[in-house]
């Protein structure tokens, strides 16, 4: 299954999945935040692109997020400097999230496995 489908486009392990779940869990827990500060959140995460190219792929994900309905975002107005985006999580993108957690509980319980039975033969 690929990320976006599903329930109502609900969650799946395709490309990207990762980045979408991590940006989500960004917003959800720490609040509304731009282009360049979820990088910075991505990156307190361990989630880091060389070059000039990650900014672009954090904002082709966000606006896909957006168009799926995972996210809002508003401009923000009379600050220092540019206009610039803001994003929030919808009440569907917190749903997301929380199929996105069992998916991962299931999946530590396999993965769980996984290593039990490899260690067992190595011993």
């Amino acid at each position: 299954m690929t990320a976006g489908r599903g329930k109502r486009g609900g969650p799946g392990f395709g490309r990207n999945w990762w980045l979408e779940a991590y940006i989500l869990l960004s917003l959800y827990k720490r609040g509304a935040a731009h282009g360049y500060e979820l990088l910075d959140r991505l990156a307190r995460y361990g989630i880091r692109w060389p070059g000039q190219g990650s900014v672009g792929i954090v904002y082709k994900q966000l606006r896909d997020m957006e168009a799926r309905g995972l996210v809002l975002s508003n401009w923000e107005l009379g600050g220092k400097g540019p206009p610039r985006r803001i994003y929030n999580i919808t009440p569907y993108g917190v749903s997301y999230l929380e199929d996105i957690v069992q998916i991962l509980k299931g999946h530590l319980v396999t993965i769980s496995e996984f290593i039990r039975d490899f260690e067992e033969r190595r011993r």
